[in-house]
């Protein structure tokens, strides 16, 4: 996925795993998806229950994991999307709310659906929800799409 700013100029790209496996690994820590591009079958949204309103606006991770539960997740190679990323988009006003509601998310795919989850995970969470409280929603998403680079 690229990343646009305000005059649409390209400032970065994320690349995201591509098969199962590699998804699955890292889905408790970052959302293993580009979500603007996302693409699944009717029946599987279906079988999932939709989107839990609940869980808004993390609502697309919990569905993730319930489609996951289902059968096997995959990214494209391709660039599918360009996403403008501002000041006044969800991403950045809503924040602070989105980070508490992953936190919501990722506790509940633990309990509910007997996701595993290292300590690692747990001490991620922590760091997370601290730093999401703190620090700019700016300086958040640079230190997250910077982490997505590292995770196996």
């Amino acid at each position: 996925m690229a990343l646009i700013d305000e005059r649409g100029e390209e400032f970065g790209r994320i690349s995201y795993p591509f098969d199962d496996a590699s998804l699955k690994s890292r889905w408790m820590k970052v959302s293993p998806f580009g979500d603007p591009c996302v693409m699944y079958r009717k029946v599987a949204w279906e079988i999932a229950g939709g989107y839990k309103q609940k869980f808004w606006p993390a609502d697309d991770q919990a569905l993730w994991f319930l489609m996951g539960q289902q059968g096997k997740l995959a990214n494209l190679p391709d660039l599918v999307t360009r996403m403008r990323w501002h000041k006044g988009g969800g991403s950045f006003s809503r924040y602070r709310l989105l980070v508490r509601r992953e936190l919501t998310v990722r506790l509940w795919a633990w309990k509910s659906l007997r996701l595993s989850v290292s300590l690692s995970d747990i001490l991620f969470w922590i760091a997370q929800l601290a730093s999401g409280m703190i620090l700019s929603p700016r300086l958040n998403w640079e230190a997250y799409r910077l982490i997505k680079r590292f995770l196996p």
